[in-house]
């Protein structure tokens, strides 16, 4: 099946992505659980159909406007936080936590927003993640 979006990673300047570390460091069947039960089926459907349990758009506090991937791996939860675009068919994680409590600090959400920022306003600052 054909894929509806790519998924972009920020890049930080001389520095390998966070979230590619953290998946690398994954064994062989988390990897496969995080690709086929969220990333695979994501990108295979239309935006109005990312919804939870699986992406949720951030609508109030600190982080309004931004979006997460919810990704568990065994008894840890992740977010991958990120936009839609900039370009079409794009979704851009542009950071990667483990989430220890319902809500994410001011200070991460306002380094998220900076890298969108960049991201937004900087060609070259992402690669196509392939996953």
């Amino acid at each position: 099946m054909r894929y509806l979006w790519r998924l972009m990673i920020f890049e930080p300047r001389g520095r390998e992505s966070e979230l590619e570390k953290w998946y690398d460091r994954l064994t062989p069947k988390q990897r496969l659980k995080v690709r086929a039960n969220r990333l695979e089926y994501l990108v295979k459907l239309p935006r109005a159909e990312w919804r939870p349990p699986y992406f949720e758009y951030m609508t109030s506090g600190p982080c309004k406007g931004l979006s997460e991937i919810k990704i568990k791996v065994e008894r840890n939860h992740f977010r991958l936080l990120g936009f839609f675009g900039p370009d079409s068919g794009e979704f851009t994680i542009v950071s990667f936590l483990e989430k220890k409590s319902r809500t994410l600090s001011k200070q991460d959400c306002e380094t998220v927003k900076s890298r969108v920022k960049h991201v937004t306003q900087t060609t070259g600052s992402t690669h196509e993640w392939d996953f």
